[in-house]
């Protein structure tokens, strides 16, 4: 098995400002949306205004229909869970993985730093 190749400066400079410009924040509320169901459960978790989570699911979604050609969420009527689209399920997954190997990362690095 061989191990991810990390991207070039060039690779990186070449990305699509609208992914790069995604951020943790973005990501993490995109997660608690997807675990939650809904941008007014996820508001609660959160602790902020439903209307601060709708604005970020908004971008994402503009960005990944930019991007990808679809959009992430679904809403489909008051009262009703989100529908994630396959992007937006690929997406949550990539997410979860992410901040889990980011989370683990800065645990062993402070675990490491503690053993000095």
């Amino acid at each position: 098995m061989s191990l991810p190749v990390p991207p070039t400066l060039d690779s990186l400079l070449e990305c699509p400002p609208g992914l790069l410009d995604m951020t943790f924040d973005q990501l993490r509320t995109l997660l608690v949306v997807h675990e939650t169901g809904s941008a007014l459960r996820a508001a609660r978790v959160l602790g902020r205004e439903q209307s601060s989570v709708q604005k970020q699911l908004d971008t994402l979604n503009r960005n990944s229909q930019v991007l990808c050609g679809e959009v992430l969420t679904v809403r489909q009527g008051r009262g009703k869970d989100y529908l994630f689209t396959p992007t937006g399920e690929t997406t949550v997954e990539l997410a979860r993985t992410t901040f889990g190997k980011w989370l683990e990362s800065i645990h062993w690095s402070s675990a490491a730093s503690a053993a000095c």
